[in-house]
């Protein structure tokens, strides 16, 4: 498992914002891609098997996810969890493909 530094992991964190960021505005989904199509490659480049990178991605979005419906208002808790909900498990299948890709 690669070592990651505090910056690695701030940079990570900020592409995830942005993707999260994205599809909330409805802007279109190229960072998503980019971040997918880049930060997937090359953790897996770097030495990180694709169930270390899920595993990652899984333990992050479960804290997200956790973290934000401490802060959002109850009368639209419901369907903003099932939003991100919805988006995290596309995050999830989009990089399981790119890494699953990245081993034919």
């Amino acid at each position: 498992m690669t070592e990651y530094t505090h910056g690695d992991l701030e940079q990570m964190v900020a592409g995830f914002v942005a993707i999260l960021s994205e599809a909330a505005l409805g802007s279109g989904s190229d960072t998503f891609t980019f971040f997918v199509d880049t930060v997937v490659p090359g953790m897996i480049a770097s030495g990180d098997a694709l169930p270390t990178v899920m595993h990652g991605g899984m333990m992050f979005s479960n804290l997200l996810i956790g973290e934000v419906g401490r802060h959002v208002d109850e009368s639209h808790y419901e369907e903003t969890l099932r939003w991100l909900s919805a988006f995290i498990a596309h995050y999830h299948i989009s990089v399981m493909k790119k890494g699953l890709s990245l081993s034919e």
